[in-house]
């Protein structure tokens, strides 16, 4: 049987979670529950809630409003491409939101979790030719300049998933 993730309510792109879902999800999977508190209540985005509900079905979704639980839905259909990146990339690094770096995610070395290693930039396959050179070399600078190494993850139309990485040596 698996266990119940309890959503009260959401807040913009974010499912805000009951304390006892936040408790059992932190304790397997500390980087689910960052530090991003709504009225200092714990929040999944929608991309985290969906790898554990749909993705690895370790958990099912209890939502207290049937509002919430079609935005989710309808999230889901909209982010699909978010959504295959997030659970290929999890196999190998543990993941966090990264808009503050203009990309997608922050991956953390499993091995070694207290320091990130690598930002993460999402395309799907359809926009590779829209992404410019230039949004490839900012994208590039700006992961270099805080020392990760800067990785696009290209999500074909089927949802498969390449990594490319950048050269493996911040500066």
């Amino acid at each position: 049987m698996s266990k119940v993730i309890r959503i009260e309510r959401s807040v913009g792109s974010l499912y805000v979670i009951d304390a006892s879902s936040s408790a059992e999800i932190s304790t397997e999977y500390p980087f689910m529950i960052p530090k991003r508190h709504c009225l200092a209540k714990s929040a999944l985005a929608v991309d985290e809630l969906w790898y554990l509900t749909r993705h690895l079905r370790a958990w099912s979704s209890c939502f207290d409003d049937e509002v919430d639980a079609a935005r989710f839905e309808e999230a889901s259909r909209e982010h699909n491409v978010l959504l295959c990146a997030y659970a290929h990339l999890s196999e190998q690094w543990f993941l966090r939101h990264a808009g503050m770096f203009g990309a997608h995610y922050i991956a953390y070395d499993k091995s070694r979790a207290d320091h990130s290693v690598s930002v993460v930039r999402v395309l799907h396959s359809a926009q590779e030719d829209a992404y410019s050179q230039e949004n490839a070399i900012a994208f590039c600078r700006t992961a270099r300049s805080v020392r990760k190494v800067p990785l696009l993850c290209v999500v074909g139309t089927n949802g498969t998933c390449t990594v490319l990485e950048h050269d493996r040596s911040p500066r």
